[in-house]
């Protein structure tokens, strides 16, 4: 069963915090610490040094600073005071974000947001869904280019008033991608009245009439005629809005 890829948007997380905790430090003059011995005022935070701890670390974070152009984050276990070597990477989701949480204001840094969304990060997951799901134009690289432009393209349009702090952009650009491939390979999203399914294949059977028959892809339940025309060109235009 198709599913989102869960790793793909956990590793997009994690280097979104890591590159707001960036910028949180560098207000700072590239370095913040918690100082004193009062641990209820550190950030406390579950980590794996190096992936190969059989069971996740508390840390008390002491400091964060920017090394040679990387962060580097200082802590110890929280149950026997050692010092704790591990990097950002080792840190659980949402970790990260949690030391942001912690770092106090600047009097010209008050918040370290970053927006998701890019155009060139939107070619990307587009190429990447492109890639897993294997389409291909006739074996020519060059109109699978072109295709993933013009899709891009139209993401741009439809969200170039988008609010990306009220909008998740990774949901947005997935289903988007999601909904134009499946069109593209002879599919398209519909429930079926007969067993729920929302995935219907497609074909002409006769071009000159412009007529469309329509299959369920879990029942194979057929819808024919005018209703089969009028669900197509409503997809249609939902996937093609320009």
């Amino acid at each position: 069963m198709n599913h989102t890829d869960f790793y793909k948007l956990n590793q997009r997380i994690k280097k979104q915090e890591y590159d707001e905790l960036f910028l949180a430090v560098q207000a700072h003059g590239g370095c913040y610490q918690w100082a004193g011995g009062d641990d209820d005022e550190k950030p406390l935070i579950a980590v794996n040094p190096n992936s190969i701890s059989p069971d996740p670390i508390d840390v008390f974070i002491n400091k964060v600073e920017i090394v040679n152009g990387f962060l580097e984050i200082y802590g110890r276990d929280k149950n026997n005071d050692d010092e704790v070597d591990f990097g950002p990477e080792d840190v659980f989701t949402e970790g990260l974000g949690y030391i942001i949480d912690c770092i106090s204001e600047t009097d010209k840094v008050s918040d370290v947001t970053i927006s998701m969304y890019d155009y060139k990060e939107v070619l990307a997951d587009i190429c990447y869904e492109l890639g897993v799901s294997q389409v291909t134009i006739n074996n020519n690289s060059r109109a699978l280019i072109a295709k993933t432009i013009e899709w891009a393209d139209e993401f741009d349009r439809l969200h170039k008033n988008t609010d990306w702090h009220e909008v998740d952009y990774l949901n947005a650009i997935h289903e988007f991608t999601r909904k134009k491939i499946a069109h593209y390979k002879g599919h398209i999203y519909h429930t079926c009245s007969c067993c729920g399914h929302g995935v219907f294949q497609y074909e002409k059977v006769d071009d000159e009439k412009n007529e469309i028959t329509l299959t369920c892809d879990n029942c194979e339940v057929e819808i024919i005629g005018h209703e089969a025309d009028s669900i197509y060109h409503k997809a249609e235009k939902i996937l093609n809005p320009s």
